[in-house]
């Protein structure tokens, strides 16, 4: 059953609006606004909702719009915020739709148990928090966004619920919607190697435009870039395919971030697009000496480059005796899969 505090929204609804304040003696809420930049993540957690504790939370949501205090012009914070929200990707579906990742984390000095967002755009939009978010810690999240425009901004309550202590905080939430034009990117990964000033970029992308894409173009001024064009397979509308790794070549300084331009061609050159790809430079890094191919793990491609130079000299001689053989093959094996540190 929900905390009586969130079945009696009148209490709240007369309430003046405040920096900070109580609802129903229980219950706290804050306004903030924030405006999210789109970058790379890892993997996301599904979430789904319960029937049960939806209907009762509706009832309470329609009292929300008057009582949590409106975000601040132009972003910014009042009070103490309740929960942050940080987006790691924003990706357009074929159907209108929009699949949003992003990471919730807990500031409300409670344990949370569940998340409510007040938006019928939001699918699920009660989430069970399972377990239990403790305060001061985040968890990943993946939810649909239908209805709503390409290049709008939405703007939700967020609540953060404690079922047992019979708590409440809710904070405004703004996202800004990706226009859905050309293409986009996910998972951008810039990885230095062996060689200094020499990084290995990799990412996913996703066709936007009307024509199947043949070709990706990358430049940036003062930026070596081998390859600079990148020939696919025909790539229909939203298909998606991974790219890299490139060798990226550049003097800028570690946490410099680095912005690579993605022509989107067609098969025949005919038609095109541009969006653009922005990382930052890592700090330089130790990588294991079998990284042969330098693309800051040690896997097949450097296995292939050790047998492709088996019984002459070179980078693939790892024990420097003057020979690769079957030493220096025993050193790449138990470098398996090691990475950059």
């Amino acid at each position: 059953m929900l905390p009586a505090t969130l079945t009696t929204p009148s209490l709240c609804a007369r309430m003046p609006v405040r920096n900070t304040g109580r609802c129903g003696g229980t219950g706290r809420r804050d306004g903030f606004k924030i405006r999210f930049p789109l970058k790379g993540s890892a993997g996301s957690i599904p979430v789904t909702g319960i029937a049960g504790l939806a209907w009762g939370v509706v009832a309470w949501l329609l009292a929300l719009a008057a009582f949590v205090q409106p975000a601040v012009a132009g972003g910014g914070t009042r009070g103490e915020p309740c929960a942050t929200i940080e987006t790691e990707s924003i990706r357009c579906r074929e159907d209108g739709s929009f699949d949003w990742t992003f990471t919730l984390t807990n500031q409300s000095g409670q344990t949370a148990m569940v998340a409510v967002f007040g938006s019928q755009a939001i699918t699920p939009n009660v989430v069970p928090l399972l377990p239990p978010l403790p305060t001061g810690t985040g968890a990943m999240f993946q939810v649909s966004i239908t209805g709503a425009a390409p290049g709008s901004t939405i703007c939700m309550p967020v609540l953060l619920g404690n079922t047992a202590g019979q708590t409440c905080c809710v904070s405004e939430v703004c996202i800004d919607l990706p226009d859905c034009e050309c293409a986009q990117t996910f998972d951008a990964t810039l990885v230095a190697t062996s060689t200094p000033g020499v990084y290995a970029l990799s990412f996913d992308f996703l066709n936007l435009a009307s024509w199947n894409t043949g070709h990706l173009v990358l430049f940036a001024p003062g930026v070596g870039i081998a390859p600079s064009i990148v020939n696919l397979p025909p790539l229909a509308p939203y298909g998606s395919t991974t790219v890299g790794p490139i060798a990226i070549t550049t003097s800028a300084a570690p946490g410099t971030e680095l912005c690579i331009t993605i022509g989107n061609h067609s098969e025949n050159w005919l038609q095109c697009c541009f969006i653009e790809l922005c990382v930052k430079v890592p700090t330089t890094v130790t990588c294991p000496p079998a990284d042969l191919n330098h693309d800051g793990v040690v896997d097949g491609a450097d296995l292939a480059i050790l047998l492709g130079a088996w019984g002459q000299s070179g980078p693939a001689d790892l024990d420097h005796n003057g020979v690769v053989d079957g030493a220096d093959l025993g050193i790449l094996l138990g470098m398996w899969g090691m990475t950059c540190a």
